[in-house]
């Protein structure tokens, strides 16, 4: 997940980030997880999702 506009909370687990726009967070996807927009403004992400 990479951060293009707004603040977003990132919980994998008990595990909780908080990033800003150009920061970014890799995770293993199969780990229960959530998102939240912090920010009062739309939040933008890029998320990319791959199998290896």
């Amino acid at each position: 997940i990479y951060v293009l506009k707004g603040e977003i909370e990132v919980m994998v687990g008990e595990n909780r980030s908080v990033l800003k726009p150009a920061e970014c967070i890799h995770f293993n996807s199969s780990i229960v997880h959530k998102l939240r927009n912090l920010s009062a403004e739309k939040a933008e992400l890029l998320v990319v999702l791959y199998t290896p």
